[in-house]
């Protein structure tokens, strides 16, 4: 029995999936577009995997030895080789690429499956026309069915619970990721690793405190791992479920780094970029988010009314307080080459001369070229940060005419309105119990007039400061008749 044909109107509910639908044995004809188009139930016959084999066979070409033998695997069933293959070619390969995972997900790899939801959850949230957008979801749900089973009960919405269905495939790369972190750092493989101090960290003064500098930072003269995060479709959609008013800022970040993976450069780094818009509009926030879902180092530096470059460029060596920049720290902290660092309310910096200027420091830490060989003074050598990508915020750009500007490239970030508050309800939630410490579920879930009440008060505007003080009062009132527990 197949799945109910949903309205054109309305998405498909979970009921509308039958745990006992069995997969049909119908041949169709196979195109590259077929992992969008067609019901996994219809595409399970060995005449359909065939047929996508000799497709993927025709369609894709490798030049590099690596490739070609990685696509010979891939042809022979080995389903690791396979998922390599759509990794080799991108996301930027489209439906090219998708369609590998297709063909993974045939041999009913996890992975796989996870990745096409995430992919056909991305697509239906973007597609205006409803009919469309309620078969991308009805796909979507069939490839993630066993997902959906325990993840449904926990989500009273379906933005709730696509949400949860992309985190998980988050979740499942750092898994993968976690067993081959200590051999990555042990033996970095070219292209995955960076040396930030190839000249390594020299001795100055010789006496105790400095050879226990350089012995404390004597590590960022070996290759330090860098950061390739999800797949990118993965996470694409989480941000773009959890901010949807920021569209442009997605889109602009996702085309870097769409190009640096067709260019066979797969860690994180994007341009430098200003995010600039009234307070409350979740920059500083989406910019965290990003650095904790890729799992880059995060540095932040509030450069409002700061004259003292000091924190972000740190202090020379030879003072009782050297210490290195603040970029070098993050480093150490988070042990890879490419953290993200925000610079907050860059246009309210105030410059004086006295004690250095932040926006002259940032030139050299943005220029690509000086960035490679950027004098440390706390460390008294050349480091290489080229590969930290940069986040700049403001709230208009009047203030910023000149070189720095010409290095960033500028995004407006709109506020969210009406329509975005749940996804503001959300990551309001998410963002007050990571600061407690605790999981969101162990929050109380709020009444419903408190709820009604907050989502009122944006029918106007929605400020996320706003939204979250009312939401901490809001969990306040909750436990206020609650025992204390010691």
């Amino acid at each position: 029995m197949l799945p109910r044909r949903p309205s054109h109107n309305q998405p498909p509910s979970l009921d509308d999936l039958d745990d006992d639908v069995e997969v049909e044995q119908v041949n169709t004809t196979i195109t590259l577009s077929t992992w969008r188009e067609r019901s996994p139930t219809k595409l399970g016959s060995s005449a359909n995997i065939a047929a996508l084999k000799a497709l993927l066979l025709e369609k894709t070409a490798f030049t590099s030895e690596e490739g070609r033998e990685v696509m010979t695997a891939a042809m022979s069933g080995n389903v690791e080789a396979i998922v390599g293959v759509a990794d080799l070619l991108g996301d930027f390969a489209g439906d090219l690429s998708a369609s590998w995972l297709l063909l993974a997900a045939f041999y009913d790899d996890k992975a796989a499956r996870i990745q096409l939801g995430a992919k056909l959850c991305l697509l239906a949230w973007g597609e205006d026309d409803s009919r469309r957008k309620a078969s991308l979801r009805m796909l979507g749900d069939l490839w993630l069915r066993p997902l959906i089973k325990t993840v449904a009960r926990e989500f009273s919405g379906r933005r709730g619970m696509w949400l949860e269905i992309a985190e998980t495939g988050i979740e499942h790369w750092r898994l993968k990721a976690t067993s081959a972190e200590a051999a990555t750092v042990a033996a970095p493989t070219d292209g995955v690793s960076m040396v930030v101090a190839p000249n390594g960290i020299p001795l100055v003064r010789g006496d105790r405190d400095d050879k226990a500098l350089v012995e404390a930072w004597k590590f960022l003269a070996q290759p330090l791992p860098l950061a390739q995060g999800p797949d990118l479709s993965v996470l694409a959609t989480v941000l773009t479920l959890e901010f949807p008013w920021m569209a442009n800022v997605i889109d602009a970040i996702f085309g870097d780094l769409h190009l640096r993976q067709a260019m066979g450069v797969p860690w994180f780094r994007f341009r430098p970029t200003l995010l600039v818009g009234p307070p409350g509009t979740g920059k500083t926030t989406f910019a965290r988010r990003l650095a904790q879902l890729v799992g880059t180092g995060y540095g932040e530096v509030s450069a409002a009314g700061s004259a003292d470059n000091r924190l972000l460029a740190g202090t020379a060596r030879g003072w009782s307080n050297a210490m290195p920049s603040y970029v070098l720290q993050i480093v150490r902290q988070s042990r890879v080459a490419n953290p993200l660092m925000l610079v907050d309310e860059i246009d309210k910096t105030q410059a004086d001369g006295r004690n250095g200027d932040v926006r002259q420091t940032l030139l050299g830490m943005l220029e690509p070229t000086t960035a490679k060989a950027w004098l440390d003074e706390g460390l008294a050598t050349q480091v290489n940060i080229s590969g930290v990508s940069w986040v700049l915020t403001a709230n208009d750009v009047h203030s910023l005419r000149g070189p720095l500007l010409t290095r960033l490239r500028v995004i407006e970030v709109p506020a969210p309105g009406p329509e975005h508050i749940d996804a503001v309800l959300l990551g309001v939630r998410r963002d007050i119990a990571g600061d407690l410490g605790v999981g969101e579920n162990d929050l109380p879930d709020l009444p419903q007039h408190l709820d009604t009440q907050i989502r009122r008060g944006c029918q106007r505007g929605i400020s996320l400061r706003r939204v979250r003080a009312a939401y901490e009062r809001a969990l306040c009132s909750c436990v206020a008749d609650r025992p204390i527990q010691h």
